[in-house]
């Protein structure tokens, strides 16, 4: 772990991961794999909807600009609304049904990308051995999520 980070101005620390992935015996990972499932759908359906509302935003913004100026305040309302609408259905990353982990906040000792260990140096971010990647997280992520970070389990072949 490479420590605790911020999630909405509270300090995150990680639950600590009582058995690896590698111990999960073949009942238990259906089990895991049909928890997860709906979860990520509700991601995924959750991340189109506020897709497309932030793109009806930017079209009523631009539409209210373009039009006379007795339709701006309908466009703006309209504006208005799918912005509260991007922020309500704004996607929350599902945790991990096997550690109950969050699956975005932190690096655990695994590769998100292909689930080997990390090499883990902070100054430069963690790399993967395995599959060479240098895990970056800022704004936006250079990985898929395919593995959960902090016990290893496969969570989603496609990744997210």
């Amino acid at each position: 772990m490479l420590g605790a980070t911020v999630k909405s101005f509270r300090l995150y620390k990680p639950l600590p991961v009582t058995r690896p992935a590698s111990t999960y015996t073949s009942e238990e990972r259906p089990r895991f794999e049909a928890d997860f499932r709906p979860r990520v759908k509700r991601y995924r359906r959750r991340l189109r909807i506020a897709h497309v509302a932030m793109i009806l935003f930017a079209g009523m913004l631009i539409g209210g600009l373009l039009a006379p100026k007795q339709l701006f305040h309908y466009f703006a309302l309209g504006a208005v609304s799918a912005w509260v609408i991007g922020v309500l259905t704004a996607p929350r990353m599902p945790t991990c049904p096997a550690c109950e982990n969050l699956i975005d906040v932190c690096f655990g000792e695994h590769c998100p990308e292909c689930g080997a260990g990390l090499d883990k140096r902070p100054w430069l971010g963690p790399l993967c051995p395995k599959c060479g990647k240098r895990l970056l997280w800022g704004r936006r992520r250079n990985f898929k999520v395919r593995y959960c970070t902090h016990c290893g389990l496969e969570l989603d072949e496609a990744g997210f």
